[in-house]
């Protein structure tokens, strides 16, 4: 797939196959999507794309930035990490991967599982405007 974000209807569509893989648009395999908050079970989260919120491309994109093991987010800042994906990929992300980043943050410190969109308003008062995208 195009990392661009050529050939998808509109930010969201790409933001969706960024986050699951197409999994819940059928870019992907279907069914495989266990990304949902819902279905999560602490207990078994093993691997990143055990994770709420995550999919194969964002798991891909955690690893790009030196996170291999759900256990290495407790000790991360969201917003470091955001950083840390634009600059390892050259090209400005969605400001909504922060909410992403926030929510699995969130839950390796013991929080709920929350869907990622849960976090914008928490990422928009704390950033006021802050990475915005361009």
């Amino acid at each position: 797939m195009d990392k661009s974000g050529a050939g998808y209807d509109c930010c969201v569509c790409y933001f969706v196959y960024r986050v699951c893989g197409g999994a819940l648009c059928g870019l992907g395999r279907a069914g495989s999507c266990r990304m949902n908050p819902q279905k999560v079970q602490r207990e078994r989260v093993l691997k990143l794309e055990d994770l709420p919120n995550i999919g194969r491309a964002m798991a891909d994109d955690l690893r790009l930035i030196g996170i291999h093991a759900p256990e290495q987010l407790r000790d991360q800042d969201a917003y470091e990490m955001y950083v840390s994906l634009c600059d390892k990929t050259g090209q400005r992300h969605d400001p909504c991967v922060i909410d992403v980043f926030l929510s699995i943050v969130h839950f390796m410190r013991g929080g709920d599982a929350k869907p990622w969109w849960e976090f914008t308003v928490q990422r928009k008062k704390e950033l006021g405007g802050g990475f915005a995208k361009k």
